[in-house]
């Protein structure tokens, strides 16, 4: 009777084991590939996010920018991501101000998950090529760092998703250029002053994130810039990507959905 009672206990053992394994197993498994809810994926900016892309001979080709690379990241990780790319080579802030009253592209920012901008180049960068002074220079910094400000404040008021904000930093356009080490300088002043403040703008604001970018592109200046124009090549883009990779790795809102 005592050895029947314990086969018996022994086989529900061996039973309710056997339940759990059936229950637990494939969400381990599972995990490994899991697949989420589709991620909406919105890009605002000029010519690097349009993926501008100089070539050979001083033309240039709109191949991939850097939300195209990041989109394939994301892809990468399981994330199915839809990318609408939004960007415009040569838009300055008040040209993605005006973007932010057009219906279409509101509607595509109030559902966004992550959201990247870069902005803020074109205002200044025909100034310092021209070789104006600083006095003509810093009320355009000004006026295009008032302008980001309100472009987030934009972007946070119209969406539905909490979206997390991803800031780029500019770098020093000029490292190969045949100059002389003044005019290189005067340039990577200027985009050091305008990064200081967008890095600064983002820790004020909830769910903006600062993503740098000078120092990865002064690094690899051979293979990322040119001697003859201003945008990054491809390997280039794929580089400040992955910096952007990094920045969403980091933060877990996007990852909720």
């Amino acid at each position: 009777m005592v050895k029947q009672k314990r086969s018996r206990q022994a086989l529900l053992v061996m039973v309710s084991l056997l339940l759990l394994f059936s229950l637990v197993a494939p969400s381990a498994v599972a995990a490994k590939n899991v697949k989420h809810d589709t991620l909406q994926f919105v890009a605002l900016g000029d010519s690097l996010a349009a993926g501008y892309t100089p070539v050979p001979g001083g033309s240039f080709q709109l191949l991939d920018g850097y939300p195209e690379y990041l989109q394939a990241r994301l892809e990468q990780s399981n994330y199915t991501t839809e990318l609408t790319n939004f960007a415009v080579p040569g838009y300055t802030t008040w040209s993605v101000l005006s973007q932010l009253n057009n219906a279409t592209i509101v509607a595509e920012v109030q559902q966004a998950d992550i959201l990247t901008l870069n902005i803020g180049a074109n205002d200044a960068l025909p100034l310092l090529f021209l070789g104006l002074p600083d006095s003509w220079i810093q009320p355009v910094i000004n006026t295009a760092l008032a302008n980001t400000r309100t472009i987030l404040n934009t972007i946070q008021s119209v969406n539905d998703n909490d979206v997390q904000i991803y800031v780029m930093g500019y770098y020093n356009p000029v490292l190969l250029y045949d100059q002389p080490d003044s005019f290189k300088n005067r340039f990577d002043r200027v985009a050091t002053q305008f990064n200081n403040s967008l890095e600064q703008m983002a820790t004020e604001m909830d769910n903006v994130h600062f993503v740098a970018t000078a120092s990865l592109v002064e690094k690899n200046a051979d293979t990322y810039l040119t001697d003859f124009d201003i945008h990054l090549t491809q390997a280039g883009y794929e580089g400040v990507a992955k910096e952007f990779w990094k920045s969403l790795t980091r933060t877990k809102g996007w990852r909720q959905r």
